[in-house]
C-alpha cells in the first residue's frame, strides 16, 4: 500500500498570482461611482495543492477593496470546491438579463458525482472564469433618448501597469488560508513583490 509522504516543515508547493486593479483610465464617465473611485481591489488567487493527508484543496481567491473611505478592509476568501461550481449559463438568455445581476445555478452532489473528471475540471475553469469577469466588470445605469434607464456592464478595472505578479508559497500558508486566517508572510511578500515592480509603496 503506498503511503503519502506527510511534510512537517514549511515547503514550497506553488505560486499564487497577484492582481492590483485600478480604475480602468477609459472606462465611460458615471461608470465607476463614488465608493470605487480611485480605490485599489487586490486579488490573490492561490493553487491548488496536496494537504498534509495527500487530499487535493481547491483553488482559493482571497479579494479585498481598499479606498479612502475603507483604508484597512478585511479580505475576503473564495473557496472553489465541488460544492461551490456553477453551471454555464445559456447565453441564448443573456440578452433577457437585465444587466444588473446574473443569476448563476450551482451543480447538486448527485449531479457532481455524475460527473467525470475532465468535466468536474472543466467546470471549475468556469466558476473561476466568471468570477474572474466579477473583478474587472461593473454596472451603471444608462438613459437613452427617451429617458428610460437601462443598466449596462462596462470594464471599470484594469491590472495596475499590466504587471500580474507571481507569489511563493508554502504548504502551511496554504492550509492557513484555508482555514479562514490571513497569511501574513504572504501579504508581506506581496508588498515587497509590489515595490520591485515600481508599484507605489502606499496601495491607497
Amino acid at each position: 500500500m503506498a503511503i503519502t509522504p506527510v511534510m512537517t516543515s514549511p515547503t514550497i508547493v506553488g505560486k499564487a498570482l497577484y492582481l492590483e486593479l485600478v480604475n480602468n483610465p477609459d472606462a465611460p464617465e458615471g461608470s465607476i461611482g463614488m465608493w470605487h473611485k480611485d480605490a485599489v481591489k487586490q486579488v490573490i488567487i492561490m493553487p491548488q495543492h496536496l494537504d498534509e493527508v495527500g487530499i487535493a484543496q481547491p483553488v482559493q481567491i482571497w479579494d479585498r477593496v481598499l479606498s479612502k473611505h475603507s483604508p484597512r478592509s478585511q479580505w475576503d476568501a473564495n473557496r472553489f470546491g465541488s460544492g461551490r461550481l456553477v453551471k454555464k449559463l445559456d447565453e441564448s438568455k443573456l440578452e433577457a438579463e437585465t444587466g444588473y445581476h446574473i443569476s448563476y445555478s450551482s451543480y447538486s452532489s448527485d449531479e457532481l458525482a455524475s460527473m467525470s473528471p475532465v468535466d468536474k475540471h472543466n467546470a471549475t475553469i468556469y466558476t473561476i472564469t466568471e468570477k474572474m469577469k466579477s473583478y474587472l466588470l461593473d454596472n451603471y445605469s444608462v438613459k437613452d433618448e427617451n429617458g428610460e434607464s437601462t443598466m449596462v456592464a462596462t470594464q471599470t478595472w484594469v491590472v495596475r501597469d499590466s504587471k500580474p505578479l507571481a507569489i511563493e508559497m508554502t504548504n502551511e500558508e496554504l492550509d492557513l488560508a484555508r482555514s479562514g486566517k490571513t497569511p501574513q508572510a504572504v501579504i508581506r511578500r506581496i508588498q515587497k513583490a509590489r515595490l520591485s515592480a515600481g508599484f507605489p509603496e502606499k496601495i491607497v
